[in-house]
C-alpha cells in the first residue's frame, strides 16, 4: 500500500512540483508512517481508509490553506483512528476524517487541527509552510515540530516530550 501511496504522490502535490530531494524526504516519512502503523495495528487500534489527494486538498483549502506533500502523504495512507480511539501509551488520538472535518469548520484557527492528547487537552494543528511540508502547532500556541515527519518520530520516541 505505501509504495502505491509513494507512486501517487511522488511529483504533485495540489498543484506544486517536487524534486529529488523532496522524493528522498516522502520516501523517510513513508519509513515513519510504516512504523506508526505497525504501533497502531499492535496496540488493535482500528484505521479509518485512506482519503483521496483532492478530497485533502478541498478541504484544505475550504479552511484557507493549501495542503502540503506531507499532509497529502499521511492522509493518502491512514484516514485516522477508527470511532475516537486513542494509543496506550499517550492517550493520543490521530481524528477521523470527518471529526476532523467538523472540528475546523466549527473552530476555525491558524492551521488545521487534526489530532489530540487526552481527549483535547491539548490538540496539534498542520500549518502549511512549504508545497513540501507544514509545520506541527500545539494549541497552546508553541511550534511543536516544524515537519510533520518530526513531530511522528517524536511521537514514536518519547510523545510525552511533544507536551
Amino acid at each position: 500500500m505505501m509504495e502505491a501511496v509513494g507512486n501517487r504522490l511522488n511529483r504533485k502535490t495540489c498543484g506544486a512540483q517536487m524534486s529529488e530531494t523532496d522524493s528522498v524526504r516522502q520516501a523517510e516519512l513513508t519509513c515513519v508512517l510504516r512504523r506508526c502503523i505497525a504501533k497502531w495495528q499492535d496496540e488493535g487500534i482500528s484505521l479509518a481508509p485512506p482519503v483521496a489527494g483532492d478530497e485533502v486538498c478541498r478541504v484544505w483549502q475550504a479552511f484557507g490553506t493549501e495542503a502540503s506533500a506531507d499532509v497529502l502523504q499521511l492522509f493518502a495512507t491512514v484516514g485516522g483512528f477508527q470511532d475516537y480511539e486513542f494509543d496506550d501509551d499517550f492517550l493520543w488520538s490521530l481524528w477521523p476524517w470527518e471529526w476532523l472535518t467538523k472540528r475546523n469548520t466549527e473552530s476555525p484557527g491558524e492551521g488545521v487541527m487534526f489530532c489530540d492528547h487526552s481527549i483535547g487537552v491539548v490538540t496539534w494543528s498542520l500549518r502549511y509552510e512549504t508545497p513540501i511540508h507544514s509545520s506541527i502547532w500545539s494549541s497552546h500556541g508553541v511550534l511543536t515540530a516544524p515537519t510533520l515527519q518530526l513531530f511522528l518520530e517524536q511521537y514514536l520516541r518519547n510523545p510525552w516530550q511533544l507536551l
